[in-house]
């Protein structure tokens, strides 16, 4: 995720000092004004982290083994399907191009 988001500094920056100060900001907490990123949100996310490693690595249900591999991606599609058949017809879709 840091990455991803480094990169975006990065790409859409117009200057080296904008983008130093930029990335400064996000990965130290170093910077002007209230939109930086603090430093107490990295052990936010070590937590997460934590949290994510642990729940992925822990087998609480042996059983979900025995289900075939291409169902999720079926049930996943279903559960768009059903979702995107609530979407408000009048609103316009929201496309971004980035080039």
């Amino acid at each position: 995720m840091w990455f991803f988001c480094a990169c975006l500094i990065v790409f859409r920056a117009q200057d080296s000092e904008g983008t130093w100060a930029a990335l400064q900001a996000f990965s130290f907490g170093k910077g002007a004004g209230p939109q930086v990123f603090h430093v107490a949100w990295w052990g936010l996310f070590a937590g997460l982290y934590l949290m994510h490693h642990l729940a992925s690595h822990l087998r609480k249900h042996p059983q979900l083994d025995r289900v075939p591999s291409l169902l999720f991606p079926v049930v996943y599609g279903a559960t768009w399907a059903v979702a995107l058949a609530f979407v408000m017809v009048d609103h316009p879709p929201f496309i971004y191009f980035q080039f």
